[in-house]
């Protein structure tokens, strides 16, 4: 759950990770919350979207039926959704606590998190930190 599906989010982290996280888990359902824009970072030079240039990148790889993108929603659907949520993927640049990892864990769920210092890349950390929380 994001304001946006961005880089700065974790979003190709999560993405990249999906992969093995729906082979692993066949009964795992994926819900994305976040607008396809950007909030924080560049759009792709190659991409309307970075939904986009991920789906072109790992789409193939994923059961489209299991994944949902519900782009924004209400406050009132999000907090519902929070409240069903088995896990919470917070996989941020750690510039501010984001209220999603706040409104989660007010709601119990469980969360993946993954601390970075920004310096540079490493989406296989991010992928192990996603599926040990699964």
């Amino acid at each position: 759950m994001s304001r946006s599906l961005e880089p700065y989010r974790g979003f190709h982290v999560l993405m990249r990770a999906l992969p093995d996280v729906l082979a692993s888990r066949p009964d795992a359902q994926v819900v994305l919350v976040g607008a396809e824009g950007t909030s924080y970072g560049a759009k792709p030079r190659d991409a309307n979207s970075w939904k986009d240039k991920l789906l072109a990148e790992v789409g193939a790889r994923l059961d489209l039926s299991r994944v949902h993108f519900l782009g924004r929603v209400p406050y009132g659907d999000y907090l519902s959704l929070m409240q069903v949520a088995r896990v919470h993927c917070y996989l941020t640049y750690p510039f501010v606590l984001s209220w999603s990892l706040t409104e989660a864990m007010a709601a119990g769920v469980r969360r993946g998190v993954r601390y970075r210092s920004g310096a540079r890349a490493d989406h296989r950390r991010g992928e192990r930190a996603v599926g040990a929380v699964l």
